[in-house]
């Protein structure tokens, strides 16, 4: 972030409160996970759906504790220094992203199936 001494003072502990909430939303990730691997190859239309939802609560989660904490530092330091976290805090989530779902079988199946 190449924050002077002072900045650096206000910004590391509201950034590590903030990994500390960011930890649940990566349990959360990783238990989704979990349960798309072990069900993959009997996925249903109900669990699909039940996977896609909370996929999609997980990421209004995540975006909100993003904008939690872009307030924060706006707040202790200024719009720029906020936004910079932002920018590198979303860079290092799509690699993130990238390599787990790299990693991970699109799901099969057609409309309507249930293996």
């Amino acid at each position: 972030m190449q924050l002077d001494a002072e900045d650096a003072a206000a910004f590391w502990p509201i950034f590590r409160d903030f990994e500390a909430e960011y930890t649940q939303f990566g349990d959360g990730v990783l238990a989704l996970i979990k349960t798309y691997c072990e069900n993959y190859s009997t996925m249903t239309n109900d669990l699909a759906d039940q996977l896609a939802t909370k996929l999609l609560d997980l990421e209004q989660t995540r975006n909100s504790l993003k904008r939690k904490y872009y307030l924060k530092f706006k707040d202790a330091l200024d719009a720029i220094t906020a936004a910079r976290f932002l920018q590198v805090e979303n860079q290092l989530e799509r690699i993130a992203d990238l390599q787990v779902s790299s990693q991970l079988p699109v799901m099969e199946g057609t409309r309507g199936s249930q293996p």
